[in-house]
Formats: C-alpha cells, structure tokens, sequence
C-alpha cells in the first residue's frame, strides 16, 4: 500500500487557482446552457486533470449534469487549447442519441459522428471517418468490442465513458480492450463510483490511473480500507482519492430540485400467489443445503419465489384457458390489485409515472393490464431497438402519455424522463444502485414537481429480505462518497475526517456483520457435526447390513458432473425421427411389456414404510413376480428406502419372456408418518429416480414402461411429472411408454391388440 501512497504524491501536481468562467465557455463555443456554480467547478476541476494528464472520475450524483459538464471540457479543449480531437465517447445504447442531442445542441461547433448500425452500415461509416473530418465520435460498449480493430487505429485525445460501473471488473473483456487504445486523457461518468465493494473502485482507479493503480497491488489497496466504516480509514481513504474523484450530491448543491420522497408500501398475497409460494419452499426444501449443486438450484428458488410474488402468470399453465382479458389478471396478485388502486388515484390526480420490473414477462403483464384499464403507455426494455427506443423517450416526453414501461438494467440508465413525477418500482434489484439510477431517470435538473419513488414489496415474503440486503448494500456507498466528502465544494473541510460526527449506522452494521460472521461461524460448525454424524451412522448401517448378508438392491446416485457428461453422451443416442424421442402413449397393461426386443424396466413409486400395498399396480406386480413384495419389505426391514432411492431387480420367477429380461425399478418418491398418513409424490425425489433409471436403461439398453404416475392423486401435478419423464428418459433416446389414460368404464379393461399398421398397443389395468 505505501508504493500506492508514494506514486500518489509524486503524480499529484500543485492546482492553479484560475477558475474557469462561464463567459470563457461561451467564447469558447457553449451555447443554449447556463452553467451552475456546482458544473462550472466541475469543468475547472476537469481541466486542472487534464493539464495534470492525470485520469479522473466524475462521480455526481444522477441527475446532475455529467454530460453537460463533459461537453464544456470537449469545448474547452477544442476552444481554448485547439486540440479539435479526435475525442471518443461510450455510453449504452439508450442514451446515444441524448448525448449526440447534447451535442450538438451545447457545441454546435463540434463535429459530431454517430458509429452504429448494422455490419454493412459499420463499414459505409469507416469509410466516411477515413475521408471526413470530425471531432467526436460517438458509440456504444457492445460496438467497441465488435470493432475495437477499427477504433484502435485512433490516437485519442480523450476518451470518456458514460454510465462506467461498466468498467468495474478489471478482468472484463471491456476494461481490457479499452486499455489498449492509445489515449491522452480518460474521464469516468458515473453516479455510483462504489456499487458493492472498494475492488470494484480500484478497477475504475487501475482504468484512469493505470501507472499509479496497478492491478497487482488490488488486494493491498482493499485490505488497507477493509474498516473503511470507521472514521481513520475513511480519512485517510479520502486524502488518498480526492485528486481522482469529484463526487456531488443533490443535497449539497441543487438545493432548489423539487423534494424527492420515497415511500415503502407492503401487500399481501393474492390465494393462488400463496399457494404457488408455499408449494416452491415444500417442494425444493432440500435444495437449501451447502454442496454447488444446491447453490444453483438455491438461485431457481430465489427466482420463481420471486416470479409468485410478482404475478402467478408468470409461470407457464397457471393462467386458465381461454386466454382472455379479465379481471382474473388483477385479482390473481396482489402486486397488482394495490398498483391497480394506485394508478387509478395518480390518473385522477394527473401524475405520470415511471413503472419498472426486473422481469419482461412482467411487463407483457402490465401492458396487458394497461390496454384493459384504457391507460396510454410507452415500453422500453432489452429487447427494443435503438430507434424505436428513441421514439418511446421522445412520445412519453412530448405526448400526454400516462405510464412508461421499463425494465430496470435497459431504462436505469442516461436518459431524462423529467415528464413523469412518480417512480414505482413493482420489483426491486439486488443492486440497489440499478434502483437509484433508475429513479433518477426523473429526479434530476429539470424536474418542476416534487418526485415520489414509491417501492411495491409483499410483506413477509422473499421481498423483504432483498430490501433489507440493498439497504445494507447502500451503506459502503454512503460512507465513502457522502461521508467522505468528495465534493469540490467543502474538500478543504474533508481532510478533517476526524471532527466529523461518529458515524452510528456504520458501527451498528459493522456490529451486524460481526454477529453474521458469528452466526456463519456456528452454522459450519453445526454442519460438519451433522455430517460426522451421518458417516457415522451410515458406517453403523454397512457393519449391520454386512453381519445380516443383506445386500443392497438401490441404484447408485448420480453426481453432477457424472450428468453432464451423460447428457453429452446421451446426444448421440438420440434420433433425429422425433418420434423416437417422444414419449409413447399406449394400450395394454404396464406389467407385461410387448416389445418387440431387448430388456424392459417397468416402474413403480412407493412410499418409504416397506409395507406393500394392495389393489391397482400393488396387486398387478405380485400376479407377475414374488420379488417385488419381497425386495420392497426386506428394504424397509433394513432402512434402505431414503427419497429419492431406487430399487431394481429382475422379475422373471412367474412369467418371463423369451431372450428378454424384464426388471422393476420401485422409486421412493412418498412419505408414511407413524400415524400412516401418506404424503404426496415429491417431484424432486422422482427427479432423482429417473436420473438414476435412465442410468441403468442406457447401460443395458432396455425400454422403460411408466404407469401414469399419480393419475389418482387429488391436485397432483402431472404436467411436471411428464416434463421430468420427457427430459430424464424419452427426449436422451431412451424407448418410453406410458399407458392413455382410461375412462370410467374402461379402467378394468385388460385386452391387447395389433391395429392395422402392425403396432402393438396395450393397455395398463387400473382400479
């Protein structure tokens, strides 16, 4: 950290106190914009970096005038020093068209380039740039990669990236292109120069700075401001950062913005959103363990939680059939029932709002909503062009237009929707800078009324801790830029760090931390006991199951990565005939497999007790084979029926077929309490069985003959239960039938019969 420290002090040279004056810029060539006191500091502040040639960050909070600001520097450059260019300039794709508006409304005398399009209009621009001269070019990140060959050509005199948290990974493809092009001077906008950790500041640091921030000393520099939250580091973090940084806040310097206020206001649960939520957590319960596998599975709970909260419709086949509009939309979310309240008071009152979610399908859902209530909307998400973008902006400002649509990462950024006086945020981020950028979009320079950000959450729900987890996240943030006083007005009184007030919230969350690190602590503590415990338990078992000659008929489990390379291998077995990777809906009965040739494996769920049932398949199964009865009850006598586990053997004592060999795999998928009260099929314990079938189908080639699994269970979900069969066994090549479904006065019917083209159906004995 003292290398950082010494090339720091030898970088910094003495400022000069000539100020840079709003009669200047106008010499120089600004026009249509009166800077503020705040922005014309900023612009001397720029310039005293640039003479440095030394890189900056000019962090102000959203809103503010970063892009006016930038432009005087370009002004500045090409008036006052003649440097006409070439300057380049990056921002996403949204707010390309506001900075070539800025442009050339604020410095009519710079030549401005557009570099976007499709390949062949990339090209007919090169052309144009290598015959023409200009002075900015303007493009996108996604562009530069695309192009980087083309726009390494350039010597650069400035190089200014817009929205720069892009850059905060120095590993990304971005940090390191952009590192290669030959550059003067570099310039950072962003609102939110620390999002999540100091790692994240160092690698905008290692950008501007590359001489003084090398990526070597990453870890030096975050393990000396590690406490960053007490009131020692934070002065000296701040001594260290001022030259680099400029970072103003709303508060301090546009004191006559309108009020912004933000409100929290909680909803309940619609009875389908509850029922979807209670049925996540009792399904995948065990997906909250600590193994890789879990974690990501952990990932798919956190986001269909999220998705029931949000609007049960957003899962595939929960919206009842006929698809048509209705007051069904609004009475199934409870989301939506209080937005539905809301936007019909802030109508009434003429407001205009900005309504963003993490999700588009959610959006599909508003904008249903919004053409069955009558609003007039706007949308703009990821998947909408930048012309149709532009228009979207351009009508919600200009046009009487009630609500905008927004998805968070694509309408957060850059752009000034300064129309709208209400923010809602339906869904929240887990970066919880994403929401202020966002929110931004309205309060800002420009805005004439007071802005209300009202955020939806779902009380006691997964909503809630996501909001408790951004608002401890927002901390860091607090700290260095606001408590670290890197605004150009009152540097002279940031060096005094240690006159300021404690800082109490930071020490509450430090102590929080403590206690979270302490409650990790005992969790791992606790887990490796509960582990030691079952490899002993499980020792326990093999020595009884040894003394007792019992040898276990279960298949082996199936690890993560055994899968993946299964589903590679399993690619070759599959047809190109979609027919022979379909599941094949047949007559006849299930125990008695007609194939044609080779092995079949017939299946069955049971319940965990080893008590074997009677009628229906029970009975069917001890009419062909004596070992399935037989096979089950020693399994349970010997505590060898876990969910999820298979049990496999042969069944040919009674009746067999000739140069075939049928086996029954009997999947543990039920529980049975002590009162005997049986729970139903959990999909994660068939999961695992029919990973484990297509196994043992694979190695020796055999067909595989389902019932229809669960047909007399009251709610059951059979729709899953076919995906799983399709993904696991039929669509890997596995040859898989199922018996159609009977109707009444069919379901004791056991007949077998060839139709006219020779294939053989059969029909499965149901009671």
């Amino acid at each position: 950290m003292s290398d950082i420290l010494v090339r720091i002090k030898n970088s910094i040279a003495e400022k000069k106190k000539a100020d840079v004056a709003q009669s200047d810029l106008k010499k120089w060539g600004l026009r249509g914009i009166q800077l503020r006191p705040y922005q014309l500091d900023g612009v001397h502040w720029l310039t005293q970096c640039l003479k440095n040639q030394q890189g900056c960050i000019l962090g102000d909070e959203m809103g503010l005038g970063k892009t006016c600001q930038t432009i005087s520097l370009l002004v500045y450059m090409s008036g006052a020093l003649g440097k006409k260019g070439p300057f380049l300039v990056l921002s996403p794709l949204s707010v390309l068209e506001n900075w070539r508006n800025e442009l050339e409304s604020f410095a009519p005398s710079l030549t401005v380039l557009v570099y976007k399009g499709d390949k062949e209009r990339r090209a007919e621009i090169q052309q144009e740039v290598n015959s023409q001269d200009f002075h900015v070019l303007l493009t996108t990140y996604e562009l530069c990669l695309k192009d980087a060959s083309f726009l390494k050509r350039w010597k650069w005199k400035v190089l200014v990236v817009d929205e720069a948290h892009r850059l905060k990974n120095q590993n990304s493809l971005l940090h390191k292109t952009l590192t290669e092009f030959s550059v003067g001077f570099r310039v950072l906008l962003t609102g939110t120069p620390i999002q999540n950790n100091l790692q994240e500041l160092y690698s905008l640091l290692s950008f501007i700075q590359p001489s003084i921030f090398i990526p070597e000393d990453t870890d030096s520099f975050v393990n000396s401001y590690s406490d960053v939250q007490s009131q020692p580091a934070l002065g000296k973090l701040t001594m260290n950062l001022i030259p680099f940084i400029a970072a103003e806040v709303k508060s301090q310097v546009a004191v006559d913005l309108p009020k912004k206020t933000e409100l929290v206001v909680y909803h309940g649960m619609s009875a389908l959103q509850k029922k979807y939520y209670k049925a996540v957590l009792m399904k995948d319960l065990e997906a909250f363990g600590n193994d890789q596998g879990s974690k990501t599975r952990l990932l798919n709970i956190l986001m269909n939680l999220r998705k029931c909260v949000d609007h049960p419709y957003l899962f595939d086949g929960v919206e009842p059939e006929p698809f048509e509009m209705g007051e069904h939309l609004i009475e199934a979310s409870g989301k939506l029932c209080l937005l539905d309240s809301m936007l019909t008071f802030l109508h009434k009152g003429g407001h205009r709002i900005l309504l963003f979610s993490q999700m588009t399908r959610m959006l599909d859902i508003l904008q249903d909503y919004m053409e069955y209530r009558g609003y007039s909307y706007e949308r703009l998400d990821g998947s909408v062009r930048g012309e149709e973008r532009n228009l979207a902006v351009k009508n919600f400002s200009s046009k009487d237009v009630f609500v905008f649509l927004l998805s968070t990462k694509a309408g957060g950024v850059g752009m000034n929707l300064t129309a709208a006086d209400t923010v809602i945020f339906v869904d929240s981020d887990f970066n919880p800078q994403n929401d202020l950028q966002a929110a931004a979009r309205s309060h800002r320079i420009g805005q004439n009324r007071p802005v209300k950000v009202i955020r939806l959450l779902a009380r006691d729900t997964v909503e809630e801790i996501m909001y408790s987890r951004a608002v401890s996240k927002l901390q860091l943030t607090n700290t260095v830029i606001e408590e670290g006083r890197f605004s150009l007005l009152d540097q002279a009184q940031s060096a005094a760090g240690g006159k300021r007030k404690p800082v109490t919230e930071a020490e509450l969350e430090l102590r929080r931390q403590r206690k979270e690190e302490a409650a990790a602590k005992r969790a791992k503590m606790q887990e490796e006991m509960k582990k030691k415990q079952e490899e002993q338990k499980y020792k326990k078992k093999m020595a009884w199951w040894e003394s007792s000659g019992y040898r276990s008929r279960c298949l082996p489990s199936v690890d993560s990565e055994e899968e993946e390379e299964e589903e590679e291998d399993g690619s070759s077995m599959c047809s190109t005939d979609s027919d022979s990777t379909d599941i094949h809906y047949v007559l006849g009965d299930v125990t008695h497999p007609h194939t044609a040739q080779g092995d079949a494996i017939i299946v069955h769920c049971i319940d965990d007790s080893g008590r074997w049932g009677r009628g229906g398949l029970f009975t069917a199964l001890e009419v062909r084979s004596d070992e399935p009865r037989k096979q089950y009850e020693l399994a349970g006598k010997m505590k060898d029926l876990d969910l999820g586990s298979v049990l496999l053997f042969p069944i040919n004592d009674k009746q067999s077929r000739l140069n075939s060999q049928d086996q029954l795999a009997l999947i543990v998928a039920q529980q049975r309490d002590k009162a005997n009260n049986l729970s139903g099929i959990f999909l994660s314990a068939l999961d695992e069985g029919l990973k484990k079938i297509y196994k043992a189908a694979k190695r020796t080639k055999a067909s595989v003959h389902l019932p229809r699994i669960g047909h007399a269970t009251k709610g059951f979900n059979w729709y899953g239960t076919e995906r799983l069969i399709r993904k696991h066994l039929a669509s890997r090549g596995i040859p898989t039938f199922i018996p159609a479904f009977p109707n009444k006065q069919e379901s004791t019917l056991h007949s077998t019969y060839i139709s006219s083209d020779n294939t053989l159906f059969y029909w499965c004995v149901f009671k």
